[in-house]
């Protein structure tokens, strides 16, 4: 069960990366402000097993960013 687990959160994580960049590139401003509001939610979307201190350097840079 862990493992699927694992591979819904790793699913869903890859989404919030590809949808906003796509709606960026094809886009204009409304969809990086979309991208950054995705981006900072998924800070808390991701893998509840690892939490916060398995966090890459850059997410932790805009998460202090947008809620300082």
């Amino acid at each position: 069960m862990i493992g699927w687990k694992n591979f819904f959160y790793k699913t869903v994580s890859v989404l919030f990366w590809i949808f906003p960049t796509l709606f960026f590139i094809f886009s204009d401003l409304r969809s990086l402000i979309f991208f950054l509001f995705l981006f900072y939610l998924n800070s808390f979307v991701g893998n509840p097993c690892k939490r916060s201190k398995d966090r890459s350097s850059l997410l932790n840079f805009f998460s202090f960013q947008l809620n300082p």
